[in-house]
């Protein structure tokens, strides 16, 4: 499948689901107004599997609102080759823009600056990007869905559930050319 064909169906994917998270916020929404929160650290375990290795990744992620719109974001990240015996670790430094487009649903975009590092000796320092929705479904139920851009295109989907209203716990599945990623992650809101 070539990466035209597939960015295609990733645009139609995230059409799809951005208009049905919007069709649903009228109905599933309580009458109070929902916050989305963009202050928060997170720590998340990810498993990856491509057609030629799989990867374990532990991730530190930091989010602070500087404005009613626009948040930076810090990642760190190390992990490994579960095939072999490269270890890798991976700083990202970015920003985050933010804005409500319907009823308890945000529109999100970040960028941010990567750079990796291989334990062989070699690293890799890149730009990526991503775009996507947040919606407050209810009170203890946040959905999302994002097409983000690292070294490829990739489509992400996930829910977040609120266990208290500053602790939540989060599963997302993200899937490219090749390449399919789960993650699980416990969120603090701060």
């Amino acid at each position: 499948m070539n990466n035209k064909r597939i960015l295609s169906m990733l645009k139609t994917a995230v059409s799809s689901a951005a208009l049905v998270l919007i069709a649903s916020s009228s109905v599933a929404a309580t009458a109070d107004e929902l916050v989305i929160n963009y202050n928060y650290i997170e720590g998340a375990i990810e498993y990856s599997d491509t057609d030629e290795n799989s990867t374990d990744v532990e991730r530190l992620t930091v989010s602070y609102g500087v404005t009613s719109e626009y948040n930076v974001l810090a990642d760190y990240s190390t992990g490994q080759d579960i095939d072999s015996t490269i270890d890798f670790d991976e700083v990202s430094l970015g920003a985050g823009y933010h804005k409500e487009v319907a009823h308890n649903t945000d529109l999100t975009a970040n960028a941010k600056l990567v750079y990796q590092d291989f334990d062989e000796g070699s690293s890799d320092t890149r730009l990526a990007a991503g775009v996507g929705l947040r919606h407050q479904l209810m009170d203890d139920l946040e959905v999302n869905a994002n097409l983000d851009y690292n070294d490829g295109a990739t489509f992400r989907v996930g829910a977040r559930y609120y266990l208290i209203d500053a602790l939540s716990a989060g599963f997302n599945f993200s899937a490219s050319s090749g390449e399919q990623i789960a993650y699980i992650s416990l969120r603090w809101d701060y």
